[in-house]
């Protein structure tokens, strides 16, 4: 849970910051630590680890449900970005 936070804390940096400052590699950082480190940590808190409580598989799939948003609607800012910024150069 440790190193969960630690990976959720930098991820939300970048994403935050790359919105904020329109830079397109810390959008695309933020996606990829999404998709690499945070989707396989939810997938075990989900399905994988021992059940402590009922609840633990249905909130594991709402996070996960709800990282799978976060990918999709990065991925459109990401594109949103490069075009401006193309058409700006």
């Amino acid at each position: 849970m440790t190193v969960w936070t630690a990976f959720e804390v930098v991820r939300l940096y970048y994403g935050i910051s790359g919105n904020m400052m329109e830079k397109v590699p810390e959008l695309a950082t933020y996606v990829l630590l999404t998709i690499f480190p945070q989707m396989p940590f939810m997938i075990y808190f989900a399905y994988v680890q021992p059940v402590l409580f009922p609840v633990d598989p249905i909130l594991g799939s709402f996070m996960l449900i709800y990282l799978v948003v976060q990918i999709y609607f990065g991925l459109i800012t990401i594109r949103n970005q490069i075009r401006s910024q193309t058409s700006q150069f």
